[in-house]
């Protein structure tokens, strides 16, 4: 089992950190004990590409079974599908200043090591070790590929993956909803695709779509000390909250290994200076991954589980941290509550693994 780095507070918070709360994060530590990820479950990061040579992940990224296949560990939606690029799933775009996401691929290689990194020197772990990564690239920088290509990779990655990691918001369109709802129902041979999405990060309190759909689990951020996310949208439609920075204390993940490029170029601070890793990741766009990685866990161990169970059980074993649940234990800033590993874990053995 991997010994958690203190950065890493959302997996096990220490109270480490200034402002921070014992026990504050996802019982990663505890929950480790009665269950790993495996790689037979596959979680698609739809972002703007995945770092598949960083050395934390690149032992755990999908590959394809057929040798002979162009499509070898992903697909890339912002080309077309007649361009080489089309299967290169790597970020692709970079501008000064290179830790702007505006302006960079920089974003979903950090979702990705919140989900599945195994660092080799133990600088940086997921929720979900020994689960595989399916990158789907959707965006350059924070330009997001047309409507069409965005439900043609979801249809693709729901034909490989167990579960969807959505770190981001768009304007509602069918193609994207249509793709999603078929993803939910269809997927995992009709088990479903358990998809994750985020709430948004407005501070608002309406629930950003694709996360407003009856089969996302909308996700919004807690922070160390247990709090509400000033930034994290709320509202009916929020399913649960996962750890996320707070503007003192960020979220610990991989970094793009491309030299001088990413948050922390030349330096990855509390984690050395070969910029391989952040601390200056957050918003949502953590949250979902972090969720996303609890329950590629809950689905290693409890492998027949459909996407509206494994909904169901986060939302019910969650921790209710916080206040203002209504009768039916929901808070329009907390949703069910935070995500909590071990407790899902329980109530899945609990049930037989089928409900």
């Amino acid at each position: 089992m991997p010994v958690i780095p203190v950065q890493q507070w959302h997996l096990d918070n220490t109270g480490f950190f200034p402002g921070q709360v014992l026990g504050q994060d996802v019982r990663a530590k505890d929950g480790w004990a009665i269950a790993m990820g495996n790689a037979n479950i596959v979680v698609a990061v739809l972002d703007d590409g995945v770092d598949i040579d960083h050395p934390a992940l690149t032992n755990h990224i999908w590959r394809n079974p057929d040798a002979s296949s162009q499509d070898k560990f992903g697909r890339d939606y912002t080309y077309a599908t007649s361009d080489p690029c089309f299967y290169n799933p790597r970020p692709k775009t970079f501008n000064a200043p290179f830790a702007d996401l505006t302006q960079n691929d920089i974003h979903g290689t950090p979702c990705a090591g919140l989900i599945a990194a195994d660092a080799p020197d133990a600088r940086s772990f997921g929720v979900a070790v020994g689960c595989r990564i399916l990158p789907v690239k959707i965006f350059n920088g924070s330009s997001l590929t047309p409507d069409e290509n965005v439900a043609n990779a979801i249809q693709y990655a729901a034909g490989i993956a167990d579960i969807l990691s959505c770190s981001w918001d768009c304007p509602p369109h069918p193609a994207t909803q249509d793709a999603l709802t078929a993803a939910a129902a269809n997927g995992r041979n009709g088990k479903g695709c358990a998809i994750f999405c985020s709430a948004g990060n407005s501070g608002t309190d309406t629930v950003a779509f694709p996360a407003d759909l009856a089969p996302s689990v909308a996700v919004g951020s807690s922070t160390g000390d247990g709090s509400h996310a000033s930034y994290s949208n709320g509202g009916s439609e929020i399913s649960i909250v996962a750890p996320s920075g707070d503007g003192l204390t960020n979220i610990f993940t991989c970094d793009v290994s491309t030299p001088n490029m990413g948050f922390n170029p030349g330096d990855d601070m509390l984690g050395g200076a070969d910029g391989l890793y952040t601390n200056a990741f957050s918003g949502t766009s953590a949250s979902v991954p972090i969720a996303a990685g609890v329950a590629a866990v809950l689905l290693s161990a409890h492998p027949n589980l459909t996407a509206a169970q494994v909904k169901a059980i986060l939302q019910n074993s969650a921790d209710k941290i916080g206040n203002g649940y209504d009768a039916n234990g929901h808070s329009d800033l907390f949703g069910c509550g935070k995500v909590n590993l071990v407790a899902a874990l329980n109530a899945a053995a609990q049930s037989g693994g089928t409900t």
